[in-house]
């Protein structure tokens, strides 16, 4: 399949929550179990479908990423990327052509979010910052790990999602325990779910 924004009828999620959980530091796995406790629709970035095997897709932008993890992937959530090469070595991946110029999967799980018709989207690991670490996993191998440079890059990706979300009205809450990203509401996740 190939999901190409803004060209498909009414997302799938349509007027519903979508957590998005990311890989940065702050992820815990009792924020992934309250997710899973609360029934909403998940989207998993890179290696945090370990924390949640159970979300509704794991996406993640990069070939190299599926090139090391695909053996290893739960059976349960659908498999997404951003990646044509991806998709070409592994044709069970759906593609997701984004519009906008962000190279971090996290910000792209956000405009997957939108794009199946979510009204309210709830992040989790989204740090956007190197004071405790790289990912609450370490560092990956066979994809590039954010440096002072990248992360500062990032936060523009992010300020362009959080315009992109407005101009769709959904609402972008940011439940991370520690953000560096000043561009979406900050609220506590238990009052969220």
């Amino acid at each position: 399949g190939c999901a190409v924004p803004g060209t498909d009828p009414p997302g799938r999620w349509h007027g519903l929550a979508v957590a998005c959980l990311a890989s940065g530091p702050s992820l815990t796995q009792a924020d992934c179990a309250l997710v899973r406790e609360a029934g909403v629709r998940t989207i998993t970035c890179n290696d945090t479908i370990k924390r949640a095997p159970w979300a509704d897709i794991a996406l993640a932008a990069d070939h190299g990423w599926w090139q090391q993890h695909m053996h290893e992937m739960p059976e349960g959530p659908e498999r997404w990327t951003c990646s044509y090469a991806a998709v070409r070595e592994f044709p069970e991946l759906e593609l997701f052509r984004t519009n906008l110029a962000t190279r971090n999967t996290g910000a792209k799980a956000i405009e997957l979010a939108i794009h199946l018709g979510a009204k309210r989207v709830v992040l989790l690991g989204y740090d956007c910052s190197l004071r405790h670490g790289i990912h609450w996993h370490g560092p990956h191998e066979r994809t590039t790990n954010p440096d002072e440079k990248v992360i500062s890059d990032w936060v523009g990706h992010f300020e362009l999602m959080a315009e992109f979300a407005r101009a769709h009205d959904v609402q972008v809450l940011n439940c991370s325990r520690d953000t560096a990203l000043e561009c979406f509401e900050r609220r506590p996740l238990e009052d969220v779910l």
